[in-house]
């Protein structure tokens, strides 16, 4: 049986997820913030919840690795899995998981030759072995060995370490509140800053406004990504004060433009109804 969580009124995801753990629960399976609008879920919070239920906790981390701090110690995740394309900057293709100590000699789910104890002895492999690799290596995906993709990772993940996951998050921070003001006098809807993650959020476009939104920001070579009813704002370092500048010049002029045109409208139409 599968149990969804419902989104809450009040944003809160923490205590929405919390409310549905209980003994009777034998996976938690989260994110470490929504995909849709970067609500923040506390991990921490639902780990422990997680180990006094006796609930196994598996961690989408994709929308979050790399541009947010994440303790494995203090969450204790079962299982942790990231694909490497966003915030990691990685190639398409590499992903990275994290299998805690005491399922590291459970049974992978792909029966690849790569998993298997003589993998990397390539004079051997007409000795097939059922043994696998230990530790969570017998967890990897078959062909690990890509050469295309590998280098690129290995630069992407090498540059993240030299900027530090908490200077990229505090950077990012500082450039979406500054957004968000901006976006919250126009009268879109946002989370409370509490229950939003540094690096990206949600916004709701105004009642107001009519037209496509993020069609109309391409149109100026401002790209932003709509899921659902929010506009996800995702900057990441390259993002600088002109850009922020120009992005806040193009939400005025669509708000505020549209706003005036409706209001326009509203009266030409209305000039035949008053005779």
């Amino acid at each position: 049986m599968l149990t969804t969580v419902l989104t809450p009124e009040d944003g809160n995801w923490t205590q929405a997820i919390l409310d549905r753990i209980d003994k009777s629960i034998k996976v938690v399976a989260v994110s470490t913030c929504h995909w849709t609008n970067g609500a923040l879920i506390d991990l921490s919070l639902i780990g422990k919840a997680c180990r006094d239920a006796g609930c196994v906790l598996v961690v989408d981390a994709t929308q979050s690795l790399g541009a947010m701090p994440l303790s494995i110690p203090e969450v204790k995740p079962d299982f942790l899995v990231a694909a490497g394309y966003k915030w990691l900057l990685c190639p398409y293709g590499f992903s990275l998981l994290y299998v805690s100590e005491q399922w590291r000699k459970a049974r992978p789910l792909e029966e690849t030759w790569l998993a298997r104890s003589n993998a990397e002895d390539f004079t051997s492999l007409v000795k097939y072995s059922d043994a696998y690799m230990t530790g969570a290596r017998k967890f990897d995906v078959g062909e690990k060995c890509t050469p295309t993709i590998l280098p690129g990772a290995i630069a992407a993940l090498k540059q993240i370490k030299a900027w530090g996951i908490v200077n990229i998050a505090e950077t990012l921070a500082a450039i979406n509140l500054t957004i968000a003001t901006h976006l919250e006098q126009l009268g879109f809807q946002l989370p409370s800053v509490t229950q939003r993650c540094p690096h990206m959020f949600g916004a709701q476009l105004p009642n107001t406004f009519t037209g496509n939104f993020v069609a109309e920001l391409k149109k100026r070579d401002i790209y932003i990504s709509q899921r659902g009813n929010a506009v996800r704002f995702a900057p990441h370092l390259h993002i600088n004060s002109h850009d922020v500048n120009r992005l806040k010049e193009a939400l005025g002029q669509l708000v505020k433009g549209n706003s005036h045109n409706r209001n326009t409208h509203d009266i030409v139409t209305a000039r035949p109804e008053t005779k």
